[in-house]
């Protein structure tokens, strides 16, 4: 079997690939744009060209200089995360490598401590992988429940199922393979998990959204709760990762929109984070009883009895009209 070639780390990150061509296209939009004027124009095509490039040489330093910064504080913060990760789950061994493809360590960090919060029962996965030994771990540090994890990658669910053993905590957790196949609703066809027929997912009461892959697939992870709504238990709570992207904030608004739901909140985490609570059907939900009355001595005197007992006299010898 031939081995696949190794990626650098840098190629893993879409962002910076996008930073990259946009990048290139700018100086050779600009500097064809320079070139032609100069051509055309002589001296005062030279002058232009200069400050064309001029102003592009600043705006790219300028770009690399904003995003050393950001990368400078989410390193901050992922390395504060983690270290909090850590400690929160006292780790007998190191995770996977996370960020970029993986789930950043302040999204783990928030699924640690939901878990801890919330202490669910059953606990729903899409896409394995660090998050599935961090839900884990989670569940082991609070004494009680069960993780099921859907993966459509046959060798990521081989890799997790290893992870798992490693760290000693395969008897919380099932992961299944689940490959991808066509789903169709009244607006389009998505690529969704196969999940086995047979498999209980019945009161699930935390579902946590973070696969499939984008692929190139628009709102790849709309199909979570049409396809898993009725499986959710009352009060279930629902996580969903990569909230930044402008797909998944679709989605979430339009599961708010069709669904029984209400956003919790939202965290500003490094991807972006949306947590959403199920609700009763509104038929469903009872009206707030009006409070027990209470009956308390009126304090009236004796004279005020004396005009009230005249009054009722008075009213019930007045003929009646």
């Amino acid at each position: 079997m031939a081995l696949p070639p190794l990626r650098q780390l840098e190629t893993q990150n879409p962002e910076f690939q996008r930073f990259r061509q946009q990048t290139l296209n700018q100086w050779l939009l600009v500097g064809g744009l320079a070139g032609l004027s100069m051509l055309l124009m002589g001296i005062v095509g030279l002058a232009i060209t200069l400050f064309a490039l001029g102003y592009v040489l600043i705006t790219t330093l300028m770009n690399v200089y904003q995003r050393l910064q950001v990368e400078n504080y989410q390193h901050y913060r992922q390395i504060e995360a983690l270290m909090s990760l850590q400690a929160t789950l006292k780790l007998r061994y190191a995770l996977p490598p996370l960020r970029l493809w993986s789930i950043s360590p302040d999204f783990g960090l928030l699924l640690a401590e939901q878990v801890r919060r919330r202490q669910p029962t059953r606990v729903l996965e899409l896409g394995s992988g660090a998050s599935t030994l961090v839900l884990a771990y989670a569940l082991e540090a609070v004494g009680s429940g069960k993780l099921i994890s859907v993966e459509h990658n046959e060798e990521y669910v081989e890799r997790t199922r290893r992870e798992l053993d490693k760290h000693g905590l395969s008897d919380w957790v099932t992961v299944i393979h689940a490959p991808l196949t066509d789903v169709t609703d009244d607006e389009s066809t998505y690529r969704w998990y196969d999940i086995p027929d047979d498999m209980d997912l019945d009161l699930i009461d935390m579902l946590i959204v973070d696969g499939p892959p984008v692929e190139g697939q628009k709102m790849v992870r709309y199909p979570a709760l049409p396809m898993l709504f009725e499986h959710l238990a009352p009060d279930a709570l629902v996580i969903i990762d990569d909230y930044l992207r402008a797909d998944e904030h679709r989605a979430v608004n339009r599961w708010l929109d069709e669904f029984d739901l209400e956003a919790v909140e939202t965290v500003a985490n490094e991807k972006g984070a949306a947590l959403l609570r199920k609700t009763q059907p509104e038929a469903a939900r009872e009206l707030p009883q009006p409070p027990a009355e209470t009956h308390t001595e009126d304090p009236i005197g004796p004279a005020d009895d004396e005009a009230a007992s005249q009054a009722d006299d008075e009213s019930q010898e007045r003929p009646s009209s």
